[in-house]
């Protein structure tokens, strides 16, 4: 008895007649807004250390670009990609802000 409940709200998942709770949501924003850019910073470092051919090619560009810049020029350079990280997480919120809108309007609509 207990399978074919199951077996019926994961159908009607699969076939869009429930959607993804509210709390689910919640829980994917928190991950793509602290666990992601957390774990992309390791992976990349670590890839970056794995690879010869990639770490030389990572410190040499690192290098080159930090002696052609400026002191001023830096500041900026580092500014300029803080800022992108805070529209990234920005718009990550805000999409997430909607779909939660969206289901609670979904499921007000529904008791009408």
């Amino acid at each position: 008895m207990e399978s074919s409940i199951f077996n019926s709200s994961f159908i009607d998942f699969l076939t869009f007649k429930t959607f993804i709770s509210t709390d689910i949501l919640i829980l994917f924003y928190y991950l793509g807004a602290l666990i992601l850019p957390i774990c992309l910073w390791f992976t990349f470092f670590l890839v970056i250390n794995k690879y010869k051919l990639l770490n030389t090619s990572y410190n040499n560009g690192k290098d080159f670009l930090w002696k052609l810049l400026n002191k001023k020029q830096k500041v900026l350079f580092l500014l300029f990609f803080v800022m992108v990280f805070f529209f990234m997480e920005l718009f990550w919120r805000m999409l997430f802000e909607f779909l939660i809108a969206y289901m609670q309007i979904r499921d007000a609509l529904i008791q009408v």
